[in-house]
């Protein structure tokens, strides 16, 4: 597969369900905080908000070029960063010059 290139960033509250974040962190990185612990952190080639209970996410884990389709309930997202005109700031490629 070729390289995966993250349009958008998408945080997960701190506090979600112990059973839930177990299986969620496989799928994500995460970001330390000094006050909540860790939060996890999905980078995403699109995403999809339009369902009234649950976000769509196409996402992969930095350790592998797998694609996955996770859906995660509104409720659990603390942010959502990007678009595909203006993608997140810390996941932008630099783009070779010829």
């Amino acid at each position: 597969m070729d390289e995966l290139t993250p349009i958008f960033s998408v945080v997960l509250r701190s506090g979600i369900p112990p059973l839930e974040r177990e299986l969620l962190q496989q799928f994500c990185c995460k970001i330390s905080s000094t006050q909540e612990g860790e939060l996890l952190h999905f980078m995403c080639t699109e995403i999809d908000v339009s369902h009234h209970v649950y976000i769509e996410m196409q996402t992969y884990s930095p350790k592998s070029t797998d694609l996955f389709c996770v859906k995660i309930p509104h409720h659990y997202v603390f942010f959502i960063d990007g678009s595909k005109d203006h993608p997140s700031i810390g996941f932008q490629r630099e783009v070779a010059k010829d």
